[in-house]
Protein backbone atom coordinates (compact mmCIF):
# COMPACT_ATOMS: atom_id res chain seq x y z
CA UNK A 1 0.00 0.00 0.00
CA UNK A 2 2.67 2.33 1.13
CA UNK A 3 4.23 2.07 -3.04
CA UNK A 4 0.62 2.59 -4.69
CA UNK A 5 0.77 5.65 -2.09
CA UNK A 6 4.03 7.05 -3.43
CA UNK A 7 2.36 7.05 -6.82
CA UNK A 8 -0.41 9.15 -6.12
CA UNK A 9 1.23 11.87 -3.78
CA UNK A 10 2.03 14.86 -4.70
CA UNK A 11 4.24 15.73 -1.85
CA UNK A 12 3.63 14.30 2.11
CA UNK A 13 2.13 16.75 3.59
CA UNK A 14 3.10 16.17 7.41
CA UNK A 15 0.14 18.00 8.75
CA UNK A 16 -2.06 15.41 6.51
CA UNK A 17 -0.74 12.97 8.38
CA UNK A 18 -0.77 14.36 12.22
CA UNK A 19 -4.89 14.88 11.11
CA UNK A 20 -5.35 11.51 9.74
CA UNK A 21 -3.35 9.82 12.75
CA UNK A 22 -5.86 12.20 15.13
CA UNK A 23 -9.18 11.23 13.51
CA UNK A 24 -7.81 7.25 13.16
CA UNK A 25 -6.81 6.55 16.84
CA UNK A 26 -8.31 9.31 19.26
CA UNK A 27 -11.31 7.32 19.43
CA UNK A 28 -8.85 4.97 21.39
CA UNK A 29 -8.20 7.71 24.40
CA UNK A 30 -10.94 10.56 23.88
CA UNK A 31 -14.59 10.16 25.30
CA UNK A 32 -16.35 9.15 22.43
CA UNK A 33 -18.42 12.33 22.67
CA UNK A 34 -14.91 14.46 22.19
CA UNK A 35 -14.01 12.61 19.51
CA UNK A 36 -16.82 13.19 17.57
CA UNK A 37 -16.51 16.90 17.86
CA UNK A 38 -12.67 16.85 16.76
CA UNK A 39 -13.55 14.84 13.86
CA UNK A 40 -16.39 17.02 12.96
CA UNK A 41 -14.10 20.42 13.30
CA UNK A 42 -11.16 18.98 11.41
CA UNK A 43 -13.12 17.46 8.41
CA UNK A 44 -14.81 20.79 7.95
CA UNK A 45 -12.25 22.68 7.80
CA UNK A 46 -9.80 20.49 5.67
CA UNK A 47 -11.14 22.26 1.94
CA UNK A 48 -13.59 25.31 1.04
CA UNK A 49 -15.95 22.27 0.06
CA UNK A 50 -16.61 21.69 3.64
CA UNK A 51 -19.44 18.56 2.99
CA UNK A 52 -17.87 16.68 0.50
CA UNK A 53 -17.51 13.30 0.33
CA UNK A 54 -19.88 13.45 3.80
CA UNK A 55 -21.01 10.36 3.61
CA UNK A 56 -17.90 8.65 3.84
CA UNK A 57 -16.87 11.58 6.66
CA UNK A 58 -20.03 10.12 8.42
CA UNK A 59 -18.95 6.44 8.26
CA UNK A 60 -15.76 7.43 9.64
CA UNK A 61 -16.94 9.33 12.63
CA UNK A 62 -19.41 6.27 13.24
CA UNK A 63 -17.25 3.00 12.92
CA UNK A 64 -14.96 4.07 16.42
CA UNK A 65 -18.38 3.39 18.23
CA UNK A 66 -19.33 -0.13 16.88
CA UNK A 67 -15.50 -1.26 17.08
CA UNK A 68 -15.51 -0.68 20.88
CA UNK A 69 -19.07 -2.41 21.66
CA UNK A 70 -17.86 -5.60 19.26
CA UNK A 71 -13.99 -5.44 18.71
CA UNK A 72 -12.79 -4.41 21.75
CA UNK A 73 -9.87 -6.36 21.71
CA UNK A 74 -8.58 -5.30 17.81
CA UNK A 75 -9.13 -1.42 18.04
CA UNK A 76 -5.25 -1.35 17.50
CA UNK A 77 -5.79 -2.55 13.86
CA UNK A 78 -9.29 -0.64 13.48
CA UNK A 79 -7.10 2.52 14.25
CA UNK A 80 -4.63 1.78 11.84
CA UNK A 81 -7.44 1.06 8.82
CA UNK A 82 -9.21 4.14 10.19
CA UNK A 83 -5.91 6.14 10.08
CA UNK A 84 -5.53 5.48 6.48
CA UNK A 85 -9.25 5.94 5.43
CA UNK A 86 -8.55 9.53 6.83
CA UNK A 87 -5.63 10.00 5.48
CA UNK A 88 -7.17 9.02 2.14
CA UNK A 89 -10.46 11.17 2.32
CA UNK A 90 -8.39 14.04 3.43
CA UNK A 91 -5.83 14.04 0.74
CA UNK A 92 -8.67 13.57 -2.29
CA UNK A 93 -11.09 16.44 -0.72
CA UNK A 94 -8.27 18.90 -0.63
CA UNK A 95 -6.48 17.73 -4.05
CA UNK A 96 -3.33 16.34 -2.27
CA UNK A 97 -2.94 12.87 -4.85
CA UNK A 98 -2.43 12.89 -8.10
CA UNK A 99 -4.72 10.26 -9.45
CA UNK A 100 -7.82 10.96 -6.85
CA UNK A 101 -9.33 7.81 -8.34
CA UNK A 102 -7.61 5.48 -6.79
CA UNK A 103 -6.95 7.26 -3.75
CA UNK A 104 -10.87 7.20 -3.04
CA UNK A 105 -11.15 3.48 -4.23
CA UNK A 106 -8.73 2.47 -1.95
CA UNK A 107 -10.29 4.67 0.42
CA UNK A 108 -14.15 3.92 -0.07
CA UNK A 109 -12.83 -0.20 -0.31
CA UNK A 110 -11.83 0.16 3.22
CA UNK A 111 -15.27 1.68 4.33
CA UNK A 112 -16.85 -0.93 2.26
CA UNK A 113 -15.07 -3.84 3.83
CA UNK A 114 -15.10 -3.12 7.42
CA UNK A 115 -18.64 -2.42 7.08
CA UNK A 116 -18.90 -5.80 5.98
CA UNK A 117 -17.09 -7.21 8.91
CA UNK A 118 -19.99 -5.39 11.04
CA UNK A 119 -22.62 -6.93 8.84
CA UNK A 120 -21.39 -10.44 9.29
CA UNK A 121 -20.26 -10.61 12.33
CA UNK A 122 -23.57 -9.08 13.98
CA UNK A 123 -25.53 -10.70 11.79
CA UNK A 124 -28.89 -11.94 13.61
CA UNK A 125 -31.49 -14.65 12.26
CA UNK A 126 -33.88 -12.80 14.53
CA UNK A 127 -33.68 -9.68 12.79
CA UNK A 128 -32.00 -10.73 9.66
CA UNK A 129 -33.98 -8.87 7.07
CA UNK A 130 -33.32 -5.43 8.83
CA UNK A 131 -29.94 -6.61 8.67
CA UNK A 132 -29.85 -6.87 4.98
CA UNK A 133 -31.81 -3.67 4.79
CA UNK A 134 -29.29 -1.75 6.56
CA UNK A 135 -26.64 -3.26 4.66
CA UNK A 136 -28.69 -2.31 1.08
CA UNK A 137 -28.41 1.38 2.75
CA UNK A 138 -25.08 1.15 3.47
CA UNK A 139 -24.04 -0.01 -0.04
CA UNK A 140 -26.21 2.64 -1.64
CA UNK A 141 -24.96 5.50 0.18
CA UNK A 142 -21.37 4.19 -0.78
CA UNK A 143 -22.27 3.46 -4.20
CA UNK A 144 -24.03 6.95 -4.69
CA UNK A 145 -21.35 8.78 -3.72
CA UNK A 146 -18.68 6.89 -5.74
CA UNK A 147 -20.46 7.80 -8.66
CA UNK A 148 -21.25 11.46 -8.01
CA UNK A 149 -17.05 11.50 -7.59
CA UNK A 150 -16.15 8.83 -10.83
CA UNK A 151 -18.71 10.99 -13.21
CA UNK A 152 -18.33 14.31 -12.59
CA UNK A 153 -17.46 16.21 -14.94
CA UNK A 154 -18.10 13.33 -17.11
CA UNK A 155 -21.69 13.94 -17.64
CA UNK A 156 -24.34 16.67 -17.02
CA UNK A 157 -25.63 17.38 -13.07
CA UNK A 158 -28.71 16.21 -14.24
CA UNK A 159 -27.71 12.97 -15.42
CA UNK A 160 -25.17 12.32 -12.56
CA UNK A 161 -28.49 12.89 -10.00
CA UNK A 162 -30.20 10.45 -12.29
CA UNK A 163 -27.23 7.81 -13.13
CA UNK A 164 -25.77 7.93 -9.09
CA UNK A 165 -29.33 6.30 -8.29
CA UNK A 166 -29.96 4.27 -10.96
CA UNK A 167 -25.90 3.05 -10.22
CA UNK A 168 -26.37 2.59 -6.34
CA UNK A 169 -29.52 1.15 -6.49
CA UNK A 170 -28.48 -1.67 -8.98
CA UNK A 171 -25.16 -2.29 -7.87
CA UNK A 172 -26.35 -2.93 -3.81
CA UNK A 173 -29.26 -4.97 -5.01
CA UNK A 174 -26.38 -7.39 -6.55
CA UNK A 175 -24.47 -6.99 -3.07
CA UNK A 176 -27.42 -7.69 -0.90
CA UNK A 177 -28.23 -10.43 -2.85
CA UNK A 178 -24.71 -12.05 -2.71
CA UNK A 179 -24.16 -10.91 0.85
CA UNK A 180 -27.52 -12.91 1.55
CA UNK A 181 -26.27 -15.88 -0.38
CA UNK A 182 -22.65 -16.08 1.41
CA UNK A 183 -24.56 -15.62 4.80
CA UNK A 184 -25.81 -18.93 4.36
CA UNK A 185 -22.43 -20.43 3.81
CA UNK A 186 -20.26 -21.33 6.89
CA UNK A 187 -17.02 -19.88 5.88
CA UNK A 188 -16.80 -16.98 8.71
CA UNK A 189 -17.53 -13.01 8.69
CA UNK A 190 -13.79 -12.39 7.63
CA UNK A 191 -14.37 -14.48 4.42
CA UNK A 192 -17.66 -13.38 3.78
CA UNK A 193 -16.64 -9.66 3.85
CA UNK A 194 -13.40 -10.23 1.84
CA UNK A 195 -15.63 -11.95 -0.97
CA UNK A 196 -17.63 -8.88 -0.95
CA UNK A 197 -15.13 -6.31 -0.58
CA UNK A 198 -13.61 -8.39 -4.31
CA UNK A 199 -17.01 -7.80 -5.77
CA UNK A 200 -17.07 -4.20 -4.44
CA UNK A 201 -14.20 -3.23 -5.78
CA UNK A 202 -13.92 -5.16 -9.37
CA UNK A 203 -17.08 -2.82 -9.38
CA UNK A 204 -15.31 0.15 -8.83
CA UNK A 205 -12.53 -0.01 -10.80
CA UNK A 206 -14.71 -1.49 -13.95
CA UNK A 207 -16.70 1.88 -13.18
CA UNK A 208 -13.40 4.04 -13.23
CA UNK A 209 -11.64 2.37 -16.22
CA UNK A 210 -15.56 2.41 -18.34
CA UNK A 211 -15.27 6.70 -17.55
CA UNK A 212 -11.99 6.62 -18.74
CA UNK A 213 -12.56 4.56 -21.97
CA UNK A 214 -10.31 2.10 -20.80
CA UNK A 215 -12.58 -0.75 -20.41
CA UNK A 216 -11.82 -2.62 -23.30
CA UNK A 217 -12.10 -6.84 -23.82
CA UNK A 218 -8.36 -7.38 -22.12
CA UNK A 219 -9.50 -5.22 -19.55
CA UNK A 220 -12.64 -7.16 -18.96
CA UNK A 221 -11.06 -10.15 -19.10
CA UNK A 222 -8.25 -9.16 -16.51
CA UNK A 223 -11.09 -7.78 -14.07
CA UNK A 224 -12.94 -11.26 -14.52
CA UNK A 225 -9.86 -13.31 -13.39
CA UNK A 226 -8.86 -11.05 -10.76
CA UNK A 227 -12.48 -12.10 -9.46
CA UNK A 228 -12.35 -15.52 -10.23
CA UNK A 229 -8.57 -15.50 -9.13
CA UNK A 230 -9.55 -13.79 -5.79
CA UNK A 231 -12.85 -15.59 -5.25
CA UNK A 232 -10.68 -19.18 -5.36
CA UNK A 233 -8.04 -17.98 -2.53
CA UNK A 234 -11.28 -16.41 -0.27
CA UNK A 235 -12.49 -19.99 -0.53
CA UNK A 236 -8.79 -21.46 -0.24
CA UNK A 237 -8.59 -19.54 3.47
CA UNK A 238 -12.12 -19.41 4.91
CA UNK A 239 -12.62 -21.81 7.83
CA UNK A 240 -15.09 -23.42 6.50
CA UNK A 241 -17.14 -23.02 9.88
CA UNK A 242 -19.49 -20.41 11.67
CA UNK A 243 -16.72 -18.87 13.24
CA UNK A 244 -13.47 -16.82 11.98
Amino acid sequence: MAAKLKLILRKIPWFLLANSAILGFGWLVLPYWLYVLAAVFLYLRSSHERLKFWISALFLVAYPWFTVEWFGGMAVYFGVLFAVAWFLLLGVKQLFFLKRPQAYAMMSGILFFVGSLFFFWRLDPVQYFAALLVFFIFTALLFWEFYSFAAAGAVSSEAAKQGAFIFAAVFSLVLLELGWAVSLLPIGFLSSAAFLFLIFSVIEHSFFDYIAGSLHKNRIVFNGAVLILGTIIVLMFSSWSPGL
